[in-house]
């Protein structure tokens, strides 16, 4: 049982977190103007990001796989590694690409925001197999 509980506290978050994103690309999917579910031109504004459809999309896509993957304990630190690098990677291109996929600085902070949840998920799910005493 001790060996199960340093993974209660990540789930939860990752389970949030995916909650909160399905509900940011809902939004994005049901205010948008309708078109092209692949247009990458933002075509609406939630809580200040400029969402398309491929954004709105990504973003559904990426809550659903994070409630799924939080779900299933064995897939958590995959998880944490996957949110990583696929958002450092959007968060880098756009920085250096700052109109790509219409990105604004919303975008940017969520990138950068959903980088930190894995990194600190990811650390609190390796604590215990980390250091000398296991």
């Amino acid at each position: 049982m001790a060996a199960a509980d340093h993974t209660r506290v990540p789930r939860l978050i990752f389970i949030v977190q995916g909650v909160l994103l399905v509900a940011l690309g809902a939004a994005g999917l049901a205010l948008g103007q309708h078109g092209s579910l692949f247009d990458s031109q933002p075509t609406t504004a939630v809580i200040g990001l400029q969402l398309s459809p491929v954004h709105s999309l990504i973003l559904l896509a990426a809550g659903v796989l994070s409630i799924v993957m939080a779900v299933v304990r064995a897939l958590l630190g995959l998880l944490a590694i996957v949110q990583f690098g696929a958002f450092a990677v959007l968060f880098m291109y756009g920085l250096g690409e700052p109109q790509a996929f219409g990105f604004n600085a919303g975008s940017h902070f969520l990138h950068l925001g959903l980088i930190t949840i894995a990194s600190v998920c990811g650390l609190m799910i390796a604590s215990p197999h980390m250091g000398g005493e296991h």
